[in-house]
């Protein structure tokens, strides 16, 4: 009698724990496979995102601040390159890529009273698509601090990873910057998340596109020769 008191115990014991386990992984942390979605008409773009980050969206779509519980995470900018920026830069071989890389170095500048911050080159790159087959390069930039002496004192360091997502449709050069020289993923688990986002990044159908609409501009007193069409962004972009 009492190996079977024992056998049941044994057995009621094994009951509760498996029961426990079971509410331990129900009552864990709720949404934390779940997605959200963020779509921005006006440059094209869609983008996933864990429902555990925080998404800020401003200027339709312009600019993204990306959050991860409660901190920083990374920051999204749309990048155009206009008809003047094309007209400067023809010929180059991989026009896309020489306008990004210029763009994810520009955004490590940085001037004041007692020095200067520029990237000086690309010490890494990687390529890769996102899964709807998107380009993306990977940077690695060298940044260059130099404070004002006398004597004046460099010191130098490599950042990233910042990213460029090629959104780009007919018509129009878009890129997203993701990060810059001050701001990217510095954890494995924020890379991940990084990394999963730009992977998720996709094209809207072309019938969603709501690109800014070109102004007339008209002859006055800062405008010489024939009335032309400028794209005008407005505030934001």
């Amino acid at each position: 009698m009492t190996a079977r008191r024992n056998l049941w115990g044994w057995r009621w014991g094994l009951a509760l724990a498996v029961l426990g386990c079971v509410v331990l992984v129900a009552t864990g942390p709720a949404g934390a496979g779940e997605k959200k979605t963020y779509t921005s008409a006006r440059y094209g773009y869609s983008l996933h995102y864990p429902a555990a980050c925080g998404l800020k969206a401003i200027a339709q779509g312009a600019y993204v601040d990306l959050s991860y519980q409660g901190r920083g995470l990374s920051t999204i900018t749309v990048e155009r390159l206009d008809e003047t920026g094309k007209a400067e830069r023809r010929g180059t071989p991989d026009l896309w890529r020489a306008f990004m890389v210029e763009r994810a170095k520009l955004s490590c500048d940085a001037d004041g009273p007692d020095g200067t911050i520029y990237c000086k080159r690309v010490e890494q790159e990687n390529t890769w698509k996102t899964a709807s087959g998107l380009r993306v390069i990977e940077l690695y930039l060298r940044k260059v601090r130099v404070d004002y002496g006398p004597p004046d004192k460099l010191t130098s360091s490599v950042v990233g990873p910042i990213y460029a997502v090629n959104i780009s449709r007919k018509g129009y050069v878009f890129g997203l910057l993701v990060g810059s020289g001050y701001d990217y993923p510095h954890t494995p688990i924020e890379k991940e998340i990084v990394n999963k986002i730009i992977s998720s990044v996709s094209l809207i159908p072309g019938s969603e596109f709501q690109p800014p609409k070109p102004h007339i501009v008209t002859p006055g007193p800062l405008f010489e020769g024939r009335p032309g069409r400028v794209l005008m962004l407005g505030p934001g972009k």
